[in-house]
């Protein structure tokens, strides 16, 4: 079974957190404290430098294992969360779609509007049929396009 590294991460940093806000340092932690915290970390810092292969004597090579177990942990920072996902999407494609089968003559805009009235949503109606065109791309809008009907034109070599 697979651990849960930020669960494990967070638990340590909560019990090690109340005596270092006061300003103690680590020799100054409950010494239960201090020993679970020594012997749970030791096993894993010796086993984090010989699986990457860092010279624990190395202060540059402390850094980087630093770095490395932050991103471990904590992953990719930065750039905006996605709000809309697969089912999200999905979601709202079978919603307009039920609409569609109730209002036939709506525009897909007015299908948006009619959505947020009903749900009460926080995304404009613009913003909404953004979306759903992201989700029929995504989910098939239901038609297919025709196929043409004309025969493929030959290439210039093929003229004899």
């Amino acid at each position: 079974m697979r651990r849960n590294i930020r669960k494990d991460f967070e638990a340590m940093a909560e019990a090690l957190k109340s005596p270092l806000a006061k300003g103690d340092n680590e020799k100054k932690l409950n010494p239960k404290t201090r020993r679970q915290a020594l012997k749970s970390t030791k096993m894993s810092l010796v086993n984090a430098f010989a699986d990457t292969g860092l010279d624990v004597t190395s202060v540059e090579h402390w850094k980087l294992l630093t770095r490395i177990l932050a991103y471990a942990v904590y992953g990719k920072i930065g750039g905006r969360q996605k709000d809309w996902s697969d089912s999200v999407l999905k979601g709202l494609y079978k919603r307009i779609q039920k609409l569609r089968v109730e209002f036939p003559k709506k525009s897909e805009l007015e299908l948006c509007k009619t959505l947020k009235m009903q749900r009460e949503l926080e995304q404009s109606p613009e913003t909404l049929r953004r979306k759903l065109q992201i989700a029929k791309a995504k989910f098939g809008s239901g038609t297919r396009r025709a196929k043409p009907t004309h025969k493929k034109r030959r290439k210039k070599e093929d003229w004899g």
